[in-house]
């Protein structure tokens, strides 16, 4: 079965969508949500701004009145003459927001007459506790306006703000003193649709557009008859030392009057909102959870339009609905399921990364060896025929076409193979695929392979040009043994094949040898599982100063039975394999470990690991061995890898890109066994390495061929002159040693200096030699 498949799982979905959607109605349900709504809102008022009907004009007292008007409070004739004054003017409808519950001496029966006379005059109405501080006396009063005054309507005026000291909404009645009392805005606008409800004034009106008339003008009659035919008028305080103010969204914080003008505008222009019931909030929940239900996609782009597609519905749709209708839609909800359903899709998506990066080769996409290792194991492999196939001139093919192409011609290839097949067909390896035949018996497979190869006989098309591909095949037919086993067992069949000139090959069993060597590798995964593996140091000293503060790290292997594996047996063969990026990686988790013991010892040292050239062509080496370093808290510096002129050989473009970035990290550089390959100082000066190891078999004879010290004088003197320090290995005595010293040679490296130790003795010997010790 493809891991492709094995992602979609649609329960697990299904749960994800119920727990984001349930998490969002609880905190709904909760009020958690309420400081993001009303911040929500009060931007939706910003954004929605309305002119005022002009219907509705404030006469305000203000700080010119009372300047003018003197004392306070004024003489209710004062009022009488406003009124008849908006009477003689036309006012439709006059309704004040100042208390006239408590008689007066002053002018009672002037107002009286007046309200008479008008005949469309409301006073308010409003509850209070008896006691300012509730203590001692909870009751709750009326105050009505005095009974002098039973001519004139009665509106409440009762405005209630949030826990935040913040009005948001208007009761279009109140219930006092027993009996439900229409609002002063409802009386005002002349609407009594709205029953008791409580409604949301449309706060984008512009309350600084109203009309105001200050009240000492209209009383003296300075207002023209213009300003008031006609229109509903709302008396109120507005000067600061009256007090009677409220914080309100978008327009900050107004006086009473003002508040009960924006309420009766609302409802004039049809704009008294209305929140959206609890029901759509949860419906717009479940909705959003289950569109966006985290899932593992393979269509990104899609999922993030949707995603887009939702976020701007979520966050326009409710200004576009508050602009065409009268109604809040309560979206913050919404938007944390949006936003929960995202981050969860984030968490699904890097999930799946990790699991593809673990079980997908990179360049190919084809699932890769530990997904076919996997299936074998738990029998889900099928038949128990094993075929790997082999591309032949590989490297010419990559070389000629490059790497993009050859990816594609991969991908090409094993797609035709596993039409053909019906099975799921792995990359392995660079160069090989393979896959599980389900044919029943060997010559039924053989017959399969024939076709198999039948189909390579037309080129493969790929974006540089057609290319023809051979095969070379190799199967197993034994289904007993470890996954790793069968695979080497086919792998090797595709050797016995090549070295018959046969197009395909059976594995026909192997020499103690060559078994041991196929197991091997199991074997040495086992042993880094069980901490068989250790290092070893070989010190490296500083020649000027003949102190010692680098070491080469050298892997050492002593199975379960005690016996020391020799590197020469089992290194080439993790690198034939590609085991040796995880031997790589147990080294560097080692060496970092003893570098950060080390330096907390107050002996900072610098260790040398050498890497491969399947390290090297890894695309995200440099990466890992960062994060490495940051997780063991050890210097960049402290760490020198060593890469042979072979690897670099092997896959230069590769190899300078990784190179270049562990330098840029911090990381030393060094090429290892100089001499012994094919490269020149000349080919060497384009790679950003530091350092250059000369190999012993040129050291060990320096004192006495002349030959290699012309050889090794020419190397030092031009690496010097490249900027490139150089380690000499192989020393073995002490005439060597001064030979180098006099060839200004920078370090050297060998048995006369110190054998291989574990890493306390490496340690004691360093600190020993030379307690001033420091990085070179």
């Amino acid at each position: 079965m493809s891991p492709h498949r094995d992602w979609s799982r649609r329960p697990l979905s299904l749960i994800l969508a119920l727990l984001i959607a349930s998490s969002a109605a609880l905190l709904f349900a909760s009020g958690l949500f309420s400081p993001v709504e009303d911040a929500l809102t009060n931007q939706r008022a910003e954004m929605l701004s309305r002119p005022p009907t002009g219907q509705t004009v404030i006469v305000e007292i203000d700080a010119k009145s009372l300047a003018e008007l003197r004392s306070w409070p004024w003489p209710r004739s004062y009022h009488a003459a406003v009124v008849g004054q908006l009477h003689k003017s036309g006012a439709s409808i006059i309704a004040f927001d100042v208390d006239f519950s408590a008689p007066s001496s002053r002018g009672d029966e002037d107002f009286a007459r007046a309200i008479r006379e008008a005949g469309h005059v409301v006073l308010p109405i409003f509850s209070q506790q008896a006691s300012a501080n509730g203590i001692g006396d909870a009751r709750v009063l009326a105050n009505r306006p005095d009974a002098i005054f039973a001519d004139a309507w009665v509106g409440g005026v009762n405005i209630f703000p949030d826990g935040d000291g913040v009005v948001r909404d208007y009761p279009a009645a109140t219930f006092i003193d027993g009996a439900v009392q229409p609002s002063i805005a409802t009386l005002v606008a002349e609407k009594d649709g709205m029953g008791d409800r409580t409604f949301q004034p449309d706060w984008a009106i512009e309350a600084e557009r109203i009309p105001r008339l200050s009240f000492a003008d209209v009383m003296a009659g300075r207002v023209r008859a213009d300003e008031i035919r006609g229109k509903r008028i709302l008396i109120g305080a507005t000067a600061i030392e009256l007090g009677d103010r409220y914080a309100v969204p978008r327009q900050g914080v107004v006086p009473g009057v003002v508040v009960q003008a924006l309420a009766a505008e609302s409802l004039i222009q049809g704009r008294a909102i209305q929140r959206t019931s609890s029901a759509v909030s949860i419906l717009g929940i479940l909705l959003i959870a289950f569109l966006l239900a985290p899932r593992p996609v393979d269509r990104p782009v899609r999922y993030g339009a949707l995603c887009v597609a939702i976020a701007l519905t979520v966050l326009a749709g409710p200004v576009v609905a508050q602009w065409l209708w009268p109604i809040s839609v309560e979206s913050a909800p919404w938007l944390f399921t949006l936003l929960g359903a995202i981050a969860l899709q984030a968490a699904v998506e890097a999930r799946r990364r990790l699991r593809l990066r673990a079980q997908i080769d990179a360049d190919s996409g084809l699932p890769n060896r530990s997904v076919l290792e996997e299936a074998l194991n738990s029998g889900a492999g099928g038949a128990p025929f094993l075929v790997t196939a082999g591309i032949e001139r590989f490297e010419t093919i990559r070389d000629g076409i490059g790497l993009a192409a050859t990816n594609e011609l991969i991908r090409n290839a094993a797609e035709a193979i596993g039409t053909l097949v019906g099975s799921t067909v792995y990359r392995i390896a660079p160069d090989v695929l393979a896959w599980a035949a389900a044919e029943s018996n060997e010559a039924a497979v053989e017959a399969g392979l024939r076709k198999v190869q039948a189909i390579f006989r037309a080129p493969v098309g790929t974006r540089a040009g057609s290319v023809d591909i051979a095969l070379t095949i190799g199967l197993d037919r034994n289904c007993n043994g470890a996954a790793v086993l069968r695979i080497e067992r086919a792998l090797s069949a595709i050797t016995s094949a090549r070295s018959a000139g046969k197009p395909h090959e059976w594995y026909r069993g192997a020499d103690p040898q060559l078994r041991r060597q196929l197991s091997m590798m199991s074997d040495l995964r086992v042993g880094m599982e069980k901490g068989q593996l250790g290092l070893a140091y070989q010190a490296k000293m500083s020649l000027a100063t003949g102190r010692i503060s680098d070491a080469e790290a050298l892997i050492r292997w002593h199975d379960e039975n005690g016996r020391t594996v020799s590197p020469d047996e089992f290194i080439p063969l993790a690198e034939a394999t590609g085991v040796i990026r995880e031997v790589t990686m147990y080294a560097l988790r080692a060496a970092m470990s003893d570098l950060a013991r080390w330096t907390q010892q107050g002996a900072p040292m610098r260790v040398a690991v050498n890497v491969s050239a399947l390290d090297l062509a890894t695309e995200d080496f440099a990466e890992e061995v960062a994060r490495m370093l940051r997780t063991a808290n050890v210097p960049t510096s402290q760490l020198t890898l060593e890469v042979t002129e072979s690897a670099l050989i092997r896959s230069p473009a590769e190899a300078v890109a990784t190179l270049a970035k562990l330098r840029e990290s911090g990381v030393r550089l060094a090429v290892d066994d100089y001499g012994t390959g094919q490269s020149t100082l000349s080919y060497l000066k384009h790679l950003p390495v530091h350092e250059l190891k000369i190999d012993k078999s040129f050291v060990t004879t320096l004192a006495t061929s002349e030959n290699d010290a012309i050889m090794v004088r020419s190397t030092i003197n031009l690496a010097h002159d490249l900027g490139l320090q150089v380690v000499a290995e192989g020393i073995e005595d002490s005439a060597t040693l001064d030979k180098l010293r006099d060839l200004q040679c920078d370090y050297a490296q060998g048995y006369f200096i110190s054998k291989p130790v574990g890493p306390d003795e490496f340690f004691a010997l360093a600190t020993r030699r030379d307690e001033g010790r420091r990085i070179a």
